[in-house]
C-alpha cells in the first residue's frame, strides 16, 4: 500500500511505545512516589524504583497502582478526542490513536497478566489479602474483560478512518498499522531493557512481558474481518512520509534506550545524610517465638523504626500514625538466622543476595581475603549491596598453605608476629586449621589472648581436643575431634569403630564434661557429610540448588563429595555417631552452633535450613536447633544486646514465616518476608534476590 509509508509508520510507533512507557514508569509510579512523599532511588525505561523504607505498606500499594491508573487517564480521554470532529492530520490522528492503545492496553493488560502470574503491579497491591486465589482471579476476570471487550470498542472504530470499506483492503491495512507496532514497540522496549542494571531476568519479566505481552492485542485483534464502523470512509486516510517524525523518533529513542535504558538513578537512603528518616514498620497479629525460652508470644504487633526493634505490643493496640503495617496474622516471627561456618571468597558474591533470601541475617567467615569481605561488608552496611552482616577471620593460619586463603605460620615467633597483624587489619578472631605445629598453636592462643581475640577452627593434629578446650579455642566441626592424636596410628579402616568405641566409653563423658567446664561451643556440620553421602548413593541426582555455587566450582566439588561405594556403609556409621555425639553434647549444656562449610558442595542459605533439620534428626528440640541459628551465635559473639532473640532495643534482623517452626524445624525454609536492619524484603523481593544469585553464580 503506497500511501502507508512503512518508515513513518516505524518512527511513530517507536515514539507511541516509549512516550506510553514513560507515562507508565515516570508519571505513574514516579508521580505517585514524589506525592506520597517517598523517596525515588531509579528511573528506568522499564521500571521505577524508590526506598520503600520512606514508603507505608498503603503507600507502597498506590505507588504500585498508579502506573496503570495513569495509563489509563491518559488514554480515555484520547478515544473521546478520536472520534470527534476536531481536525487533525492524517500522522497526528494515527500517532494519537496507536499511544491511546498503548496506554490502555498496558493498563487493562497489567490487570490480566498480574491476576495470571501472580507477578506485577497489580500482584503487589492485593499482595496478602485473603483468600488469595479470590483475588487473583478478581484480576483475571476485571482484567480480562477490559482487555478483550471494552478496549477493542474502544479503539477500533478511531483505527477505522486508516481502513476504509473495501473488506480485503481493510484486513490488509490492519495488519500495517498494527502489527508493525506491535513488534517495533517491543523491539524498541526489549532494547532499552537489555541495558538496565539488574540483569537479564528483568528484561523478561518487564519489557519482554509488558510489550509482547501486555499490547500483544495488536497483534491480531485489528486484523480480524469486521464490518465497517460510521467513521470508516470510503478512500482510506493515508500515512505519507514524514521527515519530522523520523527525526523525532531517532533522538528519542537515542535518549529512551541510551538514557532511560542504563536509567537515571539517585543516592540510596544509605548513603544520602540528608534522607529523612523512614517510616516506622508495624508487623501486626504476629506470633513470635521465644528462643531464649520455649514459649510463644501470640497476637503481637512488633514495631521497627530506625533499623530496630522499637516496642512489643499487644496486637490490641494500635500501630504508629503513619506506619508501614505488615500484616502477620497465621505467621510466626524468629530472629535473624546465623551461619557460624562459611568461606565467602569461594562462593563469591553471588552468595550474599541468595543468604539474605534464606533469612541468613549474619555470617561468620571462617577464611577468605580479607580485603574483599571487607568490601562486601561495607557495601552491605552502606545499603548498596544486599548481604547479611559479616565477622570474619580473614586468612586462616595453618603449618602448609593449600590454597590463597591460608598463611603459614613459620615458627612460634612468626605465628605471634601474624596474630599481631591481624589484630592491626581489624580481623573479629584468628582461624587455626588442623597442620599447625604445636608450638606453633600455643603460640598463637598466647598472643591471641593478648591481643583480645578468640582462637576458632580445627583442632590442630598434634594437640588433643581437651588441650585445645583448655586453651579456650572454640571448635569446629564434629570430626576434628577425631583427627590427629586420636586416629595417629590407626588405618582409615579402623577409624570408624574406634569412634563408635570411644562414644561408648567413659573417655567421652570426660571429654563432653572437659568443654562444659571450660564453656567450649562447638560448630557442627552434620549436613556436609549427609550431602556427601546422598551424592554418592545416588550420582545422577542433580540438586537444582547447585545454581547458586558459581560454575567454576560446580564440577569440582560433585568430585570432592563423592564417596566410594566400599566406604559408603562405614562412612553412613560414623555420620550417625556424629548425630548422637551432637545430641548428646547438647544434653550436657554444651553451646552448638549451626554452620555449613559453604562452598563444601553446599548452597548458601539453603544448608543451613538443611543443618538445622539434621540437628533435630540427631535429636534436638526444634528450639534447641534454632538457638544454635540465634540466640547461641549471638552469646559466643558477645552480641547479645543486638541479635539473637526477638526483645526491644534488638536490631530489626527478623525472618517471617508462614508455619511454626516449633511444629517441624522445617518449616524455616518457609519464608514470607525477611526483615534485615528494619528493610523489608516480602517474598517476591527475596525471589529478585534468588535470580540475582543464581545469575552472579553463572558468571563466576
Amino acid at each position: 500500500m503506497k500511501d502507508l509509508d512503512r518508515a513513518t509508520i516505524i518512527a511513530i510507533s517507536a515514539l507511541a511505545y516509549s512516550l506510553a512507557n514513560v507515562v507508565h514508569e515516570g508519571l505513574g509510579h514516579g508521580g505517585a512516589c514524589i506525592l506520597f512523599g517517598a523517596r525515588p532511588t531509579m528511573f528506568n525505561a522499564i521500571f521505577f524504583n524508590y526506598d520503600e523504607a520512606t514508603a507505608s505498606d498503603s503507600v507502597q500499594r498506590a505507588i504500585s497502582s498508579a502506573g496503570s491508573v495513569v495509563n489509563v487517564i491518559v488514554g480515555l480521554p484520547l478515544t473521546v478526542l478520536l472520534r470527534s470532529r476536531v481536525a487533525l492530520s492524517p500522522r497526528w490522528r494515527y500517532f494519537l490513536w496507536l499511544f491511546c492503545a498503548v496506554n490502555l492496553l498496558t493498563a487493562f493488560g497489567y490487570l490480566l497478566y498480574s491476576g495470571i502470574g501472580g507477578i506485577g503491579d497489580w500482584a503487589r497491591v492485593i499482595e496478602g489479602a485473603r483468600p488469595a486465589a479470590l483475588y487473583r482471579l478478581a484480576l483475571v476476570v476485571s482484567g480480562a474483560l477490559l482487555y478483550f471487550v471494552v478496549a477493542p470498542r474502544l479503539l477500533m472504530p478511531a483505527l477505522d478512518p486508516f481502513l476504509g470499506r473495501e473488506p480485503d483492503a481493510r484486513v490488509a491495512r490492519a495488519r500495517q498499522l498494527s502489527l508493525i507496532p506491535y513488534l517495533v514497540g517491543a523491539g524498541t522496549l526489549v532494547a532499552a531493557g537489555l541495558l538496565n542494571p539488574l540483569g537479564m531476568k528483568i528484561v523478561l519479566i518487564s519489557a519482554a512481558a509488558a510489550s509482547l505481552g501486555g499490547t500483544s492485542l495488536l497483534a491480531w485483534y485489528p486484523a480480524i474481518p469486521r464490518a465497517p464502523s460510521p467513521y470508516a470512509t470510503d478512500v482510506p486516510l493515508g500515512i505519507t512520509r514524514g521527515v519530522p517524525w523520523i527525526v523525532a523518533a531517532v533522538i528519542a529513542m537515542a535518549f529512551f534506550v541510551l538514557v532511560l535504558g542504563p536509567g537515571i538513578g539517585h543516592a540510596s537512603a544509605a548513603t544520602d545524610p540528608q534522607s529523612p528518616a523512614p517510616p516506622p514498620l508495624a508487623i501486626t497479629h504476629v506470633s513470635i517465638i521465644d528462643t531464649e525460652g520455649d514459649s510463644t508470644r501470640r497476637d503481637r504487633t512488633v514495631v521497627i523504626r530506625n533499623g530496630r526493634i522499637d516496642r512489643i505490643d499487644p496486637a490490641t493496640a494500635p500501630p504508629p500514625k503513619g506506619a508501614r503495617v505488615l500484616e502477620g496474622r497465621g505467621k510466626f516471627l524468629i530472629p535473624g538466622l546465623w551461619d557460624m561456618h562459611v568461606h565467602l571468597s569461594y562462593v563469591r558474591e553471588g552468595a550474599l543476595p541468595v543468604l539474605l533470601a534464606n533469612g541468613v541475617t549474619g555470617v561468620r567467615d571462617m577464611g577468605s581475603d580479607l580485603s574483599e569481605i571487607d568490601r562486601w561488608r561495607a557495601e552491605i552496611g552502606a545499603g548498596v549491596r544486599a548481604g547479611p552482616r559479616i565477622v570474619r577471620a580473614g586468612p586462616m593460619l595453618n603449618g602448609q598453605s593449600f590454597n590463597r586463603y591460608q598463611l603459614v605460620t613459620g615458627g612460634p615467633e612468626q605465628a605471634r608476629g601474624i596474630v599481631r597483624a591481624l589484630k592491626q587489619a581489624g580481623v573479629d578472631f584468628i582461624k587455626v586449621h588442623r597442620r599447625v605445629p604445636r608450638d606453633d598453636y600455643f603460640a598463637i592462643v598466647d598472643e591471641a589472648r593478648k591481643q583480645g581475640l578468640r582462637v576458632v577452627g580445627h583442632i590442630p593434629m598434634t594437640v588433643r581436643p581437651e588441650e585445645a578446650s583448655d586453651a579456650g579455642q572454640l571448635i569446629e566441626h564434629e570430626e576434628t575431634l577425631f583427627e590427629g592424636t586420636f586416629s595417629a596410628g590407626l588405618s582409615p579402616e579402623a577409624l570408624p569403630d574406634s569412634i563408635h568405641r570411644f562414644l561408648a566409653s567413659p573417655a567421652a563423658d570426660t571429654l563432653v564434661a572437659h568443654f562444659v567446664r571450660n564453656q567450649t561451643s562447638l560448630t557442627s556440620t552434620l549436613i556436609t557429610w549427609r550431602y556427601a553421602i546422598r551424592f554418592s548413593e545416588d550420582t545422577t541426582r542433580l540438586d537444582p540448588r547447585i545454581q547458586y555455587v558459581p560454575r567454576s566450582m560446580r564440577e569440582a566439588l560433585r568430585k570432592r563429595m563423592r564417596i566410594s561405594a566400599a566406604d559408603l556403609p562405614a562412612q553412613n556409621r560414623v555420620v550417625a555417631d556424629y548425630g548422637n555425639l551432637v545430641a548428646r553434647l547438647n544434653r550436657a549444656g554444651v553451646t552448638l552452633l549451626a554452620g555449613t562449610d559453604i562452598p563444601g558442595g553446599l548452597f548458601p542459605g539453603f544448608s543451613l535450613h538443611d543443618e538445622l533439620a539434621a540437628l533435630v534428626e540427631a535429636g534436638l528440640a526444634p528450639i534447641e536447633a534454632l538457638r544454635t541459628a540465634t540466640s547461641n551465635p549471638a552469646r559466643v559473639l558477645g552480641k547479645e544486646a543486638d541479635v539473637g532473640t526477638i526483645a526491644q532495643g534488638k536490631n530489626a534482623d527478623l525472618v517471617l514465616l508462614d508455619a511454626n517452626p516449633l511444629d517441624d524445624v522445617r518449616n524455616t525454609r518457609r519464608i514470607a518476608a525477611v526483615i534485615f536492619g528494619g528493610k523489608l524484603y516480602r517474598r517476591a523481593d527475596l525471589d529478585s534476590l534468588l535470580r540475582m544469585g543464581a545469575e552472579l553464580a553463572d558468571r563466576n
